[in-house]
């Protein structure tokens, strides 16, 4: 099966969320109104209070802008229709001087800011720099990685926000390049938090090749004299930042604007001569050339500052309604943005629906505008909102919050596990009385181990034991194998769960091992690769610690769900909070929930309401044995696949000399070793740290493993090709595999390891033949069947994976 690129997955994932937004009316709506005045809109015939607007300071309403607008457009007509490389409209020149004024500074003009951003990056940024990308900078700027990385630039990522990381990749960088370009937000888009604006300056003033690339889109106007906004604010005189910002916003207009420093005319000109996007999209029309200039008026004069101070009011007086009710509100800053961590999606969902039927619409922000389980209500201030509009707000949100966590069945401690900087208070006041009728909750007991040898044999067996590879006594030679070794990622740690109802029948059961993972594990070949090449200097690049249910040498359906239970859901959120816990305890940066029917849409919606995100698994591969010998099942073939076995297995069977080894020699199992090497290092389709040898010491002396070693003869000498290591219980678990390739095209030894296995299987009348994930084509060939697999992820810092995104897109387009 072809892996979708990190791009395609994205996209798939991001359409399945929007979706689900869409038929809940969270998004893609459209507002009824004859008229607006700026407090109110009307959704689907209900009036509600707009808490969603980014006009802070109320412009786009004043009477001078809109007159300005209307003679704009009665002078010029609707369009002027021209490429400003050859004419501009007459009010451009007015506008520009305008705002050069307001930001003291020469100001080139867009459609847009990210236009502007395309207009001006790929331009001031020059072979020889690098460019560091904050991890939370907008996704307008985001966009232009790629463009730059095409070209040969050298980008990379620093965490949010993180001042030692910057200088460390600052001091890296500065020894083989001309300029380091730092690319950050002024004012954080989603949660409101600000970057910090002095001690940057202090970085460029320390350091001689760093320069400022700044979208200061939601502080212009809000901030500083004349509304220059919160970098220029900080920053009034630095030659080493250029900031690029909105109009359509705080300003009350629209269009993008960069502001690049008197000292830089040059680079002013090189923009303004060369950039595409400038020349060949359409101009802003008079109609917003005219509002602009209004606008532009009110900022040069003291009134622009009586409207700030207005706007901070009101700001403030949030601030002490959140303060006071104790809501988990996520940046604490002057900005009109703010944001109260909810946590799971479903209690986004619940949210949501609850503050519409309060006929206050606010946004939700849910992954991939915010990390998988950090959901939550984001909402704006403006100067058109009354003290009594920001007051009814937050005393909803305190008196919804409690009612929808208590109708999730969720708690303020899921809220304080996704958003670590939040205070742990209780929320001030909880309502005495409610309507809510919950359902009685099932008495469930939950039995929680660290090793298997705590569980009842029997117990576990009577549910996994027609699985793959993982029954109690393959799980506790797991323990055995994955502790106590050198490397870190050799050492696993094991968690089960088992979940009863009252009468002690089993609900849910599972197991989940911690460990560290390659974050590419599931990326296409060529992006795998090139992340190799990387971990020949840094073996943990691009590494992660993973809560993952299984482990790395299983097969088959981890989850045990009993359906028949009609509360299994409140139980599979039982086991998700006791996973969460371990998850913290263990300290592991990812949860990994796998190998799930892709057609179960059930689960799939259950996970994606926790906060879990969608990802297509490789496909699962099995036989079922329905014959008695192996006649019957090349019989039971169809013509196809028959005359491949006899082209391609049968011809050569008689070449191998195939043994069950049960006694090997410490130097079998090296040369065994070497051969199960030779496919990891070939096999990028799930790309896993090598397994330590200990594992294959202990299989080779257990019973209920099969160590079939496939030789042949040459230059009468016996040559191990192959070797199968395959777990026997009521089925047969082809686990690991390997192979010299130095023959593996003359004698098609993959095909008759597959083949063999089958036989094997037939052998000991097993019930299925698992054959593992991948090579679907291949086992297919030998009548196996390929089933549909899903996971879901949920992870607690999205930085490694911007960081494998960026380098997947430069890899998907050399690829391509």
């Amino acid at each position: 099966m072809k892996k979708n690129s990190q791009h395609e997955n994205f996209l798939k994932t991001f359409n399945e969320i929007s979706t689900i937004a869409r038929q809940r009316k969270i998004a893609h709506l459209t507002i009824e109104d004859d008229e607006l005045n700026g407090r109110y809109v009307t959704i689907e015939g209900r009036k509600k209070l707009h808490f969603g607007s980014c006009s802070y300071l109320g412009l786009e309403l004043d009477e001078r802008v809109i007159d300005g607008s209307i003679k704009a457009v009665r002078k010029y007509g609707a369009q002027f229709s021209c490429s400003r490389a050859y004419l501009s409209c007459t009010p451009y020149e007015e506008l520009e001087e305008l705002l050069s004024r307001v930001f003291n500074n020469p100001v080139f003009l867009n459609t847009s800011s990210t236009l502007a951003h395309q207009s001006v990056l790929p331009l001031i940024i020059e072979d020889g720099d690098a460019v560091i990308f904050d991890q939370q900078v907008h996704s307008s700027v985001q966009e232009l990685k790629y463009k730059l990385h095409f070209r040969g630039i050298d980008i990379s990522i620093s965490r949010h926000n993180n001042l030692e990381e910057l200088q460390n990749k600052i001091d890296l960088l500065s020894k083989s390049h001309n300029r380091i370009w730092y690319l950050v937000d002024g004012t954080y888009s989603m949660y409101g938090d600000l970057a910090p604006a002095r001690e940057l300056a202090a970085l460029l003033e320390r350091n001689k090749k760093l320069f400022l690339y700044v979208d200061d889109a939601h502080s212009i106007s809000v901030f500083g004299k004349h509304g220059k906004g919160y970098f220029l604010d900080n920053l009034p005189n630095s030659a080493k930042m250029i900031v690029t910002a909105s109009l359509a916003k705080g300003f009350g207009s629209a269009g993008g604007i960069t502001i690049i420093p008197k000292e830089l005319d040059d680079l002013y000109w090189k923009v303004k001569n060369c950039a595409g996007p400038y020349t060949f999209s359409g101009p802003q029309q008079p109609s917003v050339l005219g509002a602009s200039i209004e606008s532009a008026k009110i900022h040069l004069t003291p009134e622009i500052s009586d409207f700030q101070r207005e706007l901070q009011h009101k700001i403030h007086f949030c601030n002490e309604l959140i303060n006071y009710y104790g809501l988990p509100l996520v940046a604490d800053t002057t900005t009109p943005i703010f944001f109260i961590g909810l946590g799971l999606t479903r209690v986004g969902y619940n949210m949501a629906s609850r503050m519409a039927n309060e006929d206050l619409y606010l946004n939700l922000g849910i992954f991939p505008a915010v990390s998988e389980n950090n959901t939550g209500l984001r909402f704006t201030i403006t100067r058109h909102h009354k003290e009594k509009d920001i007051e009814k707000l937050i005393e909803r949100i305190n008196h919804h919050l409690p009612l929808a966590l208590l109708e999730e069945g969720r708690s303020m401690k899921d809220i304080w596990r996704s958003f670590k900087n939040i205070k742990k208070n209780e929320i001030k006041t909880l309502p005495v009385k409610t309507q809510i009728k919950l359902a009685k909750v099932p008495d469930f007991t939950i039995q929680r181990e660290t090793t298997i040898r705590d569980i009842n044999k029997d117990l576990w067996n009577g549910i996994f034991s027609h699985e793959g590879n993982f029954d109690w006594d393959a799980l506790q030679l797991y323990e055995n194998a994955f502790s106590q070794n050198k490397n870190p990622e050799s050492n696993w740690d094991f968690r089960y769960y088992i979940i009863k109802d009252s009468f002690g029948r089993p609900v849910i059961s599972t197991f989940l091992t911690c460990v560290i993972t390659k974050d590419d594990m599931l990326s296409p070949d060529y992006i795998s690769k090139e992340i190799e090449r990387e971990r020949t200097k840094n073996n943990y690049y691009l590494t992660s610690k993973t809560f993952m249910m299984g482990c790395q040498v299983t097969e088959g359906n981890h989850l045990f769900i009993d359906k028949s239970n009609p509360a299994w859901k409140l139980a599979l959120m039982e086991l998700l909070d006791a996973v969460w816990v371990d998850q913290d305890n263990l300290q592991c940066d990812s949860l990994f929930f796998r190998d799930f029917n892709a057609t179960d849409e059930e689960l799939k919606d259950f996970f994606m309401e926790q906060g879990f995100v969608k990802i297509d698994m490789p496909a699962s591969n099995y036989v079922d044995v329905n014959w008695s010998s192996k006649e019957e099942y090349i019989q039971h073939l169809p013509s196809k696949k028959r005359l491949h076995l006899k082209k391609n297995v049968l011809r050569h069977e008689d070449k191998f000399d195939i043994e069950i080894v049960e006694a090997p020699t410490n130097d079998q199992i090296q040369k065994w070793y070497n051969l199960y090497d030779n496919v990891r290092r070939r096999n990028f389709q799930i790309n896993g740290f090598k397994l330590p040898e200990k594992l294959f010491h202990l299989i080779a002396v257990n019973s209920q493993w099969d160590c079939m070693e496939f030789n042949i003869e040459k230059d009468g000498e016996k040559i191990p090709v192959a070797i199968i290591f395959a777990y026997k219980n009521s089925n047969y678990s082809n686990a690991i595999i390997g192979l010299d390739y130095d023959y593996l095209a003359e004698y098609n030894i993959y095909r008759q390891t597959l083949y063999q296995t089958i036989l094997k299987g037939i052998d000991l009348k097993v019930k299925k033949v698992f054959f593992g994930l991948t090579a679907d084509f291949e086992k297919n060939k030998v009548g196996a069947v390929s089933v549909a697999k899903m996971g879901f992820v949920q992870n607690k810092d999205t930085y490694n994976t911007s960081l494998l995104s960026l380098i997947s897109k430069k890899q998907e387009k050399i690829s391509a």
